[in-house]
């Protein structure tokens, strides 16, 4: 095996719904400042909306940090690609189909 292509999901940042200043998102309210944008590079925040989501969540997270363990093994010449799915939202309210 050369490659492992792992799909993740946009729930492993969801955390930063439920916490300020992105908390205001969650209920399609308009930020007074800037927002910065979560990157790569920013620790992923699972959800704790209700227990399941926060289990998903972590398992999430859990996988990517394993994948990420693994590369850095020089005795494995396996690559990993963890890709984070999300959604399109044609509506522009961030909440319209969150909880449904």
């Amino acid at each position: 095996m050369e490659m492992i292509i792992y799909a993740s999901s946009i729930m492993t940042v969801f955390g930063y719904l439920e916490n300020k200043p992105y908390s205001s998102l969650a209920k399609n309210i308009q930020p007074k400042q800037l927002l910065k944008k979560i990157t790569i590079n920013d620790p992923p925040i699972p959800s704790h909306f209700n227990p399941s989501f926060e289990a998903y969540s972590n398992s999430k997270i859990y996988s990517e940090e394993l994948a990420r363990q693994y590369s850095t093994i020089e005795t494995i010449n396996v690559k990993f690609i963890c890709a984070r799915f999300g959604w399109i939202n044609t509506t522009d309210d961030v909440i319209s189909d969150l909880y449904d």
